[in-house]
């Protein structure tokens, strides 16, 4: 369901900027998250071969440091308020780029 719904959202609004997110990484990722950040990444490559420039991916994997997710997560799923900011940080830095090509 995941690539039709962004198709749904893209043909209605050719324009909007749109950020796929995958999950963030916690200390024990099973192969089921990682098979739902595949389908997501092929979404995103979808986008890119059909020309999307307004389409980015931000892989959840990089949130929080290698290692230390623990820190980042209040029952080791969820994020604290530590993980919260790191991911307010992440999500920024993608956006910026993705609004300032909506601007051209």
């Amino acid at each position: 369901t995941h690539q039709p719904f962004w198709k749904t959202i893209r043909k209605a609004q050719p324009q909007l900027p749109i950020l796929i997110v995958s999950r963030p990484r916690n200390s024990s990722t099973d192969q089921t998250i990682r098979a739902y950040r595949r389908v997501i990444e092929q979404t995103y490559q979808a986008a890119l071969a059909s020309g999307d420039r307004l389409t980015a991916f931000l892989d959840g994997e990089a949130f929080f440091p290698q290692g230390r997710e623990d820190d980042c997560l209040q029952d080791f799923i969820h994020p604290n308020d530590y993980g919260f900011h790191l991911m307010s940080e992440r999500v920024l830095q993608a956006l910026r780029p993705l609004l300032a090509l909506r601007k051209e």
